[in-house]
């Protein structure tokens, strides 16, 4: 389960110069052309068995279906996906109604235990991030499973 980022990294030839990206990518001591560059992909965020989480996008994303396939993420739903992990942190007797966990033959266990706590912790802490980072406003999120 993965929640990427893309940030759009095209220079224009209109684009003023202190506008421009500069990147620069090389792989084993090779330069390579970055002038046809459009967009940079960041992994946000990766889950394995946290079905709790992969549940929320299936049903506040992917309306019901789950496909494996990429599907966009606003900014406004990460907002949605912290405040229900905040949620269910301090009224844990009601977290099975807020982030009901998922059962299927890779999502692991399905118990509200340490590990459940502790996906939602981590998580809290990485979208709390991205969220106060202003820097990334005009960026995109994405959420895909795979298995």
């Amino acid at each position: 389960m993965y929640l990427t980022r893309k940030k759009y990294v095209k220079n224009w030839e209109h684009t003023p110069k202190k506008q421009r990206h500069i990147i620069k990518v090389s792989k084993n001591g090779n330069n390579i052309d970055t002038s046809k560059i459009i967009t940079i992909e960041f992994e946000e965020m990766y889950w394995r068995k946290a079905n709790a989480i992969h549940n929320w996008f299936v049903q506040k994303i992917q309306e019901g279906i789950d496909n494996c396939a990429k599907y966009y993420v606003s900014s406004r739903h990460l907002e949605a996906l912290l405040d229900d992990i905040n949620y269910s942190l301090k009224n844990k007797d009601h977290a099975e109604g807020v982030l009901p966990t998922r059962e299927g033959f890779f999502f692991g266990d399905t118990d509200y235990d340490e590990y459940y706590w502790q996906e939602l912790e981590e998580t809290a802490e990485t979208l709390q991030k991205l969220l106060d980072d202003k820097s990334i406003e005009s960026d995109s999120f994405y959420y895909s499973s795979s298995w």
